[in-house]
């Protein structure tokens, strides 16, 4: 699996380095059961909720440090960086998640990192995703 973010200009790209497996991705909707006099229980059906995803991993402190990482990507510190700067320009980014050829996540996304940094210099983190629909308030 690749898990990708971009600015939607895709001007800045970063893949992530460290794809920890069973990341889950839920696809649910909003629902309400009403009672009714005629036909009992009814469950209406809503629109689709917002994406939320988390992903726990670490970002290494250089490029290629594991035979298991994606190669080329930014080390660490160039990742953090990177995710920062969005957050402080308060825009969403673009999140693709391709899975054996097939592109199963392509959102705008708006991400939340809390991180560490470990004894070996690794970033260690945990990205909050939400997915971001613009709308008037």
């Amino acid at each position: 699996m690749n898990i990708t973010f971009m600015t939607t200009d895709r001007k800045t790209i970063l893949e992530l380095p460290i794809v920890p497996d069973g990341i889950e991705f839920p696809s649910e909707f909003y629902q309400e059961t009403m009672s009714t006099i005629q036909n009992g229980d009814i469950t209406l059906i809503g629109n689709k909720q917002l994406l939320n995803v988390q992903i726990s991993s670490f970002f290494p402190s250089v490029r290629n440090k594991y035979p298991y990482q994606k190669k080329g990507t930014r080390t660490g510190m160039q990742m953090l960086d990177v995710i920062l700067s969005w957050q402080k320009a308060k825009k969403p980014v673009r999140m693709v998640v391709v899975s054996q050829n097939k592109t199963i996540v392509n959102v705008l996304v708006i991400l939340n990192i809390v991180f560490k940094m470990e004894k070996n210099s690794d970033i260690a983190y945990n990205l909050t995703i939400t997915e971001y629909v613009e709308g008037a308030v």
